[in-house]
C-alpha cells in the first residue's frame, strides 16, 4: 500500500512538468518571431549528444532502443518545467509572450486563468511561435517526452500482436486517460485536446524514426548509429497545438471560473490580427488520426464535446 501511495505520488509530481497552463487567447494581438530554427538546433543538439554516447559504449541496439533513448533526455529541471521548456522560457534567441527571461510565477493574471487561485501558485506556461502557428512552450515537452511515453505503449502494442493502425489507437488511449487523470482534469481541471495531438506528433516523430522506407536513423558498417538528416519539427506541427483554435475541455469548477475570462473574447474574436491568424490555420489544418479518434469519442458520448467550450458556442448570437 505505502510503496503504491509512493509510486502514486512519484508520478503525480512528475506530472506537473507537463501540466502547465498557458493561454493562447493573449497572443491574439501579439506577433512573435520564429522560434522553430532554434527549435530544430536545440532538439538537434540533444539527439546528437545521445547518440555520440551510445556509439562509444561497446554495445549494439536496436533501432527502436536508440529511438527511446534518443528522445529520453528531456528530463525534469526546476520549477516542474521539463528541460526544454525551461530552455524555452529563458533562452535569449527565443521570443515569447508574456514577455519574461525566467521561469516566473504570477503572469496568469493577464490569462484566462486569472480567476483560478490554484494557478497562480504554480509556474505559468509561455507562448512562442512556430512557422506561424502560436502555442505553449509545455506543447514542446508533450511532444518530446510523452511522444516518448506514447512509442513505448505503441511498441508494446506491437509487440502483443497489434497491427500498426491498432497500436497507435493504443498509445493514444493512454494519452486520453493520462489527460483525464496526471497530465489534465485531475491536478488543472483542464482536459486539452491541444496537449494530445501534440502527444500524438511526438509518436509520429518517433516511429519515423525507424520506420519507413527512410528512417531517419541510420547505422553504418561499423554500427554506429546518425541521422539521416537534421531533425526538422516542420512536418509535426500543426495548429491543432493552439488551444485558442482547438479549444479545450473544462471540469464544471474550473469551467465557472475560466468562462468568463473567455467570454472577454467574444468582440476580439473579429480582430483582423486574429482572423488573419486563424485564415493560415485553417489554410493549413488537417485533421489526423488523433484528431480524429478524438471525434469519435466525443460522438460516442466517451468525452466532452470541446465545441461546448469555443467562443462560437459560448458568445452571444446577435
Amino acid at each position: 500500500m505505502i510503496k503504491n501511495l509512493l509510486a502514486l505520488g512519484a508520478l503525480l509530481l512528475s506530472a506537473n512538468s507537463f501540466s502547465l497552463e498557458t493561454d493562447q487567447f493573449m497572443t491574439w494581438e501579439i506577433e512573435l518571431k520564429n522560434s522553430k530554427g532554434f527549435v530544430n538546433r536545440y532538439i538537434n543538439e540533444n539527439i546528437n549528444n545521445v547518440l555520440a554516447k551510445l556509439n562509444a559504449k561497446k554495445k549494439t541496439y536496436k533501432c527502436s532502443s536508440v529511438a527511446k533513448k534518443a528522445l529520453a533526455w528531456n528530463g525534469r529541471s526546476t520549477d516542474f518545467l521539463s528541460v526544454i521548456e525551461k530552455t524555452m522560457y529563458e533562452h535569449p534567441e527565443v521570443e515569447r509572450w508574456p514577455a519574461i527571461n525566467v521561469s516566473q510565477r504570477g503572469v496568469v493574471e493577464e490569462s484566462i486563468y486569472a480567476n483560478v487561485d490554484y494557478f497562480k501558485h504554480k509556474v505559468f506556461g509561455v507562448n512562442v511561435q512556430l512557422d506561424g502557428i502560436y502555442m505553449g512552450t509545455d506543447k514542446l515537452g508533450h511532444f518530446v517526452t510523452v511522444g516518448l511515453s506514447y512509442y513505448k505503449k505503441y511498441l508494446q502494442g506491437k509487440f502483443f500482436g497489434l497491427s500498426k493502425e491498432n497500436a497507435i489507437k493504443l498509445a493514444i488511449k493512454r494519452g486520453i486517460f493520462s489527460e483525464r487523470t496526471y497530465y489534465g482534469s485531475i491536478i488543472s481541471g483542464v482536459f486539452s485536446f491541444a496537449d494530445l495531438e501534440s502527444n500524438y506528433q511526438g509518436l509520429r516523430f518517433a516511429i519515423d524514426m525507424c520506420e519507413g522506407e527512410n528512417p531517419l536513423l541510420v547505422q553504418d558498417e561499423n554500427g554506429k548509429w546518425s541521422q539521416r538528416k537534421p531533425f526538422d519539427i516542420t512536418p509535426y506541427l500543426n495548429p491543432k497545438w493552439d488551444e485558442s483554435y482547438y479549444p479545450s475541455a473544462y471540469i464544471k469548477k474550473r469551467w465557472k471560473q475560466v468562462k468568463p475570462k473567455i467570454m472577454e473574447y467574444c468582440d476580439r474574436r473579429f480582430s483582423e490580427k486574429k482572423l488573419a491568424r486563424f485564415a493560415y490555420y485553417k489554410s493549413i489544418d488537417k485533421d489526423t488520426v488523433s484528431s480524429i479518434y478524438l471525434d469519435e469519442r466525443v460522438q460516442k458520448g466517451k468525452l466532452k464535446d470541446q465545441k461546448e467550450f469555443s467562443l462560437e458556442h459560448i458568445c452571444p448570437k446577435n
